[in-house]
């Protein structure tokens, strides 16, 4: 999995320049004179008052962000009795919250946690999914493209282009390619080993709050997914 820069990841070379910016601070006015007392005054601000709203806003942000994540997964619409036994396929995802991180606190606050967590789409457009036999759903985003968001990337590399045709095997499952915009599927078939009917399997789908069950379909039969707000958006 790749990974993207943030505070874990950038302690190290933000302590390094610290110690750069110090001797910058020293040594600009003496070398630059007027220009190098400007350039000291841009670093301060910089550095020293505009990351302040940030740091007075951002744990606030991502607390009310974990409040509302963990509220999202401890009340997705499932069994926690029979849960470690089934396999979940999430239709379509609002965000990273629910995409990714919904099985892990769900596991965190109910200690249950399901055999496969399977995600067929975490993009910010409508979603149609059909079923076309008795063991496939095909998926078809409307008015966008899959693998274009940062967290869609975390899984697949911006630059790992795929074709129509091609395929990734899953523990129980295909998906294959059907049609894409350039670099980027727009229609995929998620193909189960097993009949998609069968007891273990959990079709979920977001509703803007949690996620909740979906009624197997009928082979021939379609739903349309809106995109609504999973709970890393900002609140209205």
């Amino acid at each position: 999995m790749a990974t993207f820069p943030n505070n874990r990841l950038l302690l190290f070379s933000t302590v390094g320049s610290f110690a750069v910016m110090s001797l910058a601070i020293g040594a600009l006015p003496g070398a630059l004179g007027g220009l190098g007392r400007v350039a000291v005054g841009v670093l301060v601000l910089l550095h020293l008052v505009v990351p302040w709203p940030g740091w007075l806003m951002g744990p606030r942000f991502f607390a009310n962000l974990g409040q509302r994540s963990a509220a999202s997964a401890a009340e997705m619409e499932v069994d926690d009795a029979t849960l470690s036994q089934k396999r979940a396929l999430v239709l379509a995802a609002p965000d990273a919250s629910v995409g990714i991180y919904a099985p892990l606190i769900h596991w965190a606050v109910k200690g249950v946690v399901g055999k496969a967590w399977w995600v067929l789409a975490m993009t910010p457009h409508t979603c149609r999914v059909t079923r076309t036999d008795e063991r496939t759903l095909e998926l078809e985003v409307i008015g966008g493209k899959l693998l274009t968001e940062l967290w869609e990337q975390l899984f697949r590399a911006e630059e790992r282009h795929f074709a129509v045709g091609d395929t990734v095997r899953l523990d129980g499952a295909q998906v294959t390619v059907l049609a894409t915009d350039g670099p980027n599927p727009t229609r995929v078939a998620f193909r189960s080993d097993q009949l998609l009917d069968r007891e273990d399997l959990l079709l979920l789908r977001w509703d803007g709050k949690t996620l909740r069950r979906v009624a197997p379909l009928k082979v021939g039969e379609m739903i349309e997914l809106p995109w609504l707000r999973g709970p890393m958006a900002f609140p209205e």
